[in-house]
């Protein structure tokens, strides 16, 4: 048996069921390239190839071809090769990007996205990273739901300079991070904002009744932070000044 990995030859694109990929000597050409571009086994009866077959077939990545060919010979009456070629897909090189926007462009921005991580000192000066749900208000403040007693609550009392990184969906996608001055609210107070944060977020509630008991219930808070300053919308990736090769 002849077993081997590489980049396998296309054999000019062919898919001849007799002699695809074989030489005048009825061998199956040895594979070249790098590891686990392909494989290709020879001289194996017809229950180990489809054997085989299965096997390749259910690697990790998934094979783009699989063909079985018969290779005959005086010595070998009988002789399956397994082709597998995968894709070669080029490599997508990602370039950084920052972008800068007036107030109406950030908003625009913040109002699509809802995954954020909010920054807030400790009282030993050290960062507090909550990850969180957030929500742009009718007035343009970021608007986040917690609990009285969580982390983020406590410091925004006590320090109410807070940063917040807002992000797309997807993880490459692009972020800004916003410095502004925030303000906790607690019930009864609270009541109205948190309306306004689920309806930005999330639409319509089916029972609005049904939801405000259910912030008073759970003695929700919410933090509204007035905008300050922004950075750059950005992307991360390679330096652009090697877009060219410098």
């Amino acid at each position: 048996m002849v077993f081997g990995f590489g980049a396998a030859e296309r054999f000019n694109g062919e898919t001849d069921t007799s002699t695809a990929g074989a030489n005048k000597s009825g061998e199956v050409p040895r594979p070249r390239g790098n590891v686990g571009d392909a494989c290709v086994v020879t001289e194996l009866s017809h229950r180990d190839a489809m054997a085989m077959g299965s096997v390749v077939a259910n690697r990790r990545h998934t094979p783009s071809r699989l063909s079985f060919v018969r290779v005959g010979s005086e010595r070998r009456c009988a002789c399956l090769a397994v082709v597998l070629i995968e894709e070669k897909r080029p490599t997508m090189v990602t370039f950084a990007t920052a972008r800068r926007v007036e107030r109406d462009d950030l908003l625009d921005f913040l109002r699509s996205r809802h995954r954020a991580v909010l920054s807030t000192t400790r009282l030993d000066g050290r960062p507090q990273l909550s990850p969180v749900t957030s929500g742009l208000d009718v007035g343009g403040h970021i608007v986040i739901a917690t609990y009285p007693q969580r982390a983020k609550a406590v410091n925004a009392r006590t320090n109410p300079l807070v940063s917040v990184c807002v992000q797309s969906d997807e993880w490459n996608g692009e972020f800004v991070q916003v410095d502004g001055h925030a303000e906790v609210l607690d019930m009864p107070e609270a009541l109205d904002g948190l309306v306004e944060y689920y309806r930005v977020i999330s639409g319509e509630h089916s029972d609005w009744d049904e939801y405000r008991a259910a912030m008073r219930r759970q003695g929700k808070s919410l933090v509204r932070i007035t905008i300050e300053r922004w950075g750059p919308i950005s992307t991360g990736g390679f330096p652009p000044d090697l877009d060219h090769g410098s």
